[in-house]
């Protein structure tokens, strides 16, 4: 065997042997959550936390719940808006008051479409928090 012949074959030795590296680009090798929001993001979270704020203070169904937005996050580069939310155990349970949201989802798009200039509105998201959770800490 030449010299040519046994590199080939060392490198047909490595190929064949999967390491943990393997179809990973080093580059992209970084959590996506390591950098913080653009500004633009944070821009979009605070107009998207006005507009469901004024919609859900309209609304007589929710406003008897007892929800409150406590923040807007951005997910996925903004596409999708994580909307948390607080609520009172006193006055409804987390199922009721994540079908009471669940069901006004295409009202509260459109109030964050009306008061962004995006081509597309982003997909919401809710998290419940208790009222009373935030308030020990």
């Amino acid at each position: 065997m030449n010299r040519k012949q046994e590199r080939e074959a060392a490198l047909r030795a490595l190929r064949a042997s999967p390491s943990d590296e393997d179809g990973l680009n080093p580059k992209f090798d970084h959590p996506s959550d390591s950098r913080p929001p653009a500004r633009k993001d944070l821009q979009l979270c605070k107009q998207a936390f006005l507009a469901i704020s004024g919609e859900l203070a309209t609304l007589r169904s929710i406003a008897a719940l007892g929800l409150d937005v406590l923040c807007v996050e951005p997910e996925d580069g903004a596409r999708r808006l994580r909307v948390i939310v607080l609520y009172d155990r006193r006055r409804c349970v987390e199922a009721g008051a994540l079908e009471a949201l669940s069901s006004i989802r295409g009202r509260l798009r459109t109030a964050i479409a009306s008061a962004i200039t995006r081509k597309r509105t982003p997909a919401l998201s809710f998290v419940l928090i208790p009222r009373e959770a935030v308030q020990d800490v």
